[in-house]
């Protein structure tokens, strides 16, 4: 690994004396997890909008089209995910010079590519609808499924200036963006949703991610001194070659927990219909914020993590570990009690009732999500290591025995006991790849008695920051 000069050096210990608060503020991190917040309470108050106006069966079928055409994001190369990472090695004298290229590539290349693999994907996609769908809801699943596709499209559009900014460190910018467009998506479901029902969630997502491809691109133009809005697109050879397959391994684990997804919601299509696919999805929805929440901290130990292998630092790598489970633990147990205490409101607020297929799913999935976040600081191994093996190998038997203990378990005894077999094998995932990659690298599975004694002392907490933001 190569040192830093001097200036860096010296520019690195002066960064220890400023407070976890000013880092937090200065990286964006408070705007992101105000972000999180407010964007998933928004989906949610659209969810609800738009099943008074429709109906449980037919948001279960956006749900299920939602999920499947989330398979063409198993074909990306990583062009946008790249972005960061690249434009973050450059100097602030450099950016306005050699950034332009990067991001015009990335908009054109993303746009060709995702449209191509779109229209490859329609037809076995809507094939996959006519075997699932009940034949009520055929006629709307294949009328939303060019528009969900499009959709996909947009998104994959808007991830190419959003991680620009991320990569010229204006994460609070893209907070305040993402915010306001999760805001206008409420605002048009409202509108549209008592004329155009379902289809008018479809069309508030679509303006929604138009806003934020526009909004993103007038901030970087703003910040990179581009003039007002910068229009010219120039596609560049070059940075593609560059950019391309920055981690196979890592896209392959994405494309399982992708396929994962899907898997989960075609079987519970199958065996509980449109209807259940729709709670599932609600339930989802809820743990999707509390879980990034949670997990969050651990993903900053990365770099740090990655630093440590390359140098061998077997004990500052068990350390950072204890520390982050800890950590996690004390926020879960915390965060999790509270969620589960008010899954009868969130049942009536969604639902307008207290509904018992509802909290159910909303249990097993409490289970299943509360093991999962207590597993991250040893699933973080494999990326912070480079050796994705145990990973890799868990993510391939939860997608596998998801497929066949949900199948199995639900054509015998329902959709719910479908679920259950389904978060058996998730649970089971989550501890093997925690507990192998532990045992690799020789750090404890559990906190030390000596940490747990410091912890208990005044101001032991701030131990637990420590590996995070240092």
């Amino acid at each position: 690994m190569n040192e830093r000069p001097n200036g860096a050096v010296a520019m690195a210990s002066d960064m220890q004396d400023i407070s976890l608060l000013q880092r937090l503020a200065r990286n964006g991190a408070a705007a992101s997890v105000l972000e999180v917040l407010v964007t998933g309470g928004f989906l949610l108050i659209a969810f609800r909008v738009v099943i008074a106006h429709s109906s449980l069966k037919q948001f279960g079928v956006w749900a299920l089209i939602q999920s499947l055409t989330s398979v063409i994001k198993l074909a990306d190369v990583g062009v946008a995910g790249a972005l960061p990472k690249f434009i973050g090695q450059m100097s602030r004298e450099d950016r306005e010079r050699r950034i332009w290229p990067y991001i015009d590539t990335s908009i054109i290349f993303t746009f060709c590519f995702y449209a191509l693999v779109a229209s490859i994907a329609y037809y076995p996609l809507s094939l996959a609808l006519r075997h699932s769908l009940e034949p009520g809801q055929q006629s709307l699943g294949h009328t939303m499924l060019p528009l969900v596709l499009v959709n996909a499209i947009l998104w994959s559009l808007s991830t190419v200036p959003i991680a620009a900014l991320v990569g010229i460190r204006k994460g609070t910018n893209k907070s305040i963006i993402n915010m306001t467009g999760a805001a206008l998506l409420l605002v048009t479901a409202i509108v549209l949703a008592p004329r155009l029902q379902l289809m008018g969630l479809v069309f508030a997502q679509m303006i929604q991610f138009i806003f934020v491809i526009i909004a993103a691109w007038a901030s970087l133009s703003r910040h990179l001194r581009a003039g007002r809005f910068r229009l010219r697109l120039r596609f560049h050879r070059d940075v593609i070659r560059e950019t391309i397959g920055l981690s196979l391994l890592t896209q392959a684990n994405t494309a399982m927990a992708q396929l994962y997804d899907v898997v989960v919601r075609l079987v519970l299509t199958r065996v509980g219909g449109t209807a259940s696919t729709a709670v599932y999805e609600l339930v989802e929805r809820v743990f999707q914020p509390v879980r990034v929440l949670l997990i969050g901290p651990a993903f900053l130990s990365v770099p740090i993590l990655a630093r440590a292998f390359a140098r061998r630092q077997l004990r500052a790598i068990g350390h950072i570990y204890e520390r982050q489970v800890a950590l996690i633990t004390a926020s879960a147990l915390i965060v999790y009690a509270g969620v589960a205490l008010l899954a009868p409101v969130v049942s009536l607020v969604l639902l307008r009732r207290v509904d018992q297929q509802f909290l159910l799913f909303f249990f097993i999935d409490w289970v299943a999500t509360f093991v999962y976040v207590l597993c991250i600081p040893g699933m973080l191994f494999g990326p912070a290591s480079g050796k994705l093996r145990y990973n890799i190998m868990g993510n391939v038997f939860q997608l596998a025995g998801s497929l066949v203990a949900g199948t199995v378990a639900g054509f015998l005894y329902g959709p719910l006991a479908a679920l259950g077999g389904i978060a058996c094998v998730n649970i089971a995932s989550s501890l093997f790849q925690t507990r192998a990659n532990t045992l690799a690298n020789g750090a404890p599975l559990l906190p030390s008695k000596r940490l747990v004694g410091r912890l208990m002392q005044r101001g032991g907490m701030k131990l637990l920051f420590r590996p995070i933001m240092s």
